[in-house]
């Protein structure tokens, strides 16, 4: 739903890309997009098109409604394939996969959070 959305923007002109993140708080969370569309004052209004359809699925009983996509969503990149530079060249990839973290060896990763889930 994301993706045709975006593509019927651009091809209408009105800038547009899409979200990927996570329902915050949420047990199975999955990974989810969402879509933005730039305004002409520059800013992002936010869209899940997604959304009544899972509904109807009976997976959720969010609604949403262009300009309000709920406070409870974590974003972790914009656009789709994105570039990623390594120590070896650079590789895309596709948002809809999982995040991942690339590193030397010999570097130590600390990874924090401090996110409250429902009971």
């Amino acid at each position: 739903f994301a993706s045709l959305l975006v593509s019927l923007c651009l091809s209408l002109g009105i800038p547009a890309r899409i979200v990927s993140g996570f329902w915050a708080g949420y047990s199975g969370n999955a990974m989810h997009v969402w879509v933005e569309m730039r305004l002409p004052d520059g800013s992002w209004i936010s869209a899940d098109p997604a959304l009544e359809n899972l509904k109807k699925e009976g997976r959720t009983k969010k609604t949403g409604y262009l300009g309000f996509v709920g406070s409870d969503r974590v974003a972790f990149s914009y656009g789709c394939d994105l570039e990623i530079k390594t120590g070896e060249g650079k590789i895309r990839i596709d948002i809809l996969q999982n995040p991942f973290i690339s590193g030397a060896d010999e570097k130590k990763i600390t990874i924090k959070h401090n996110l409250k889930t429902a009971p």
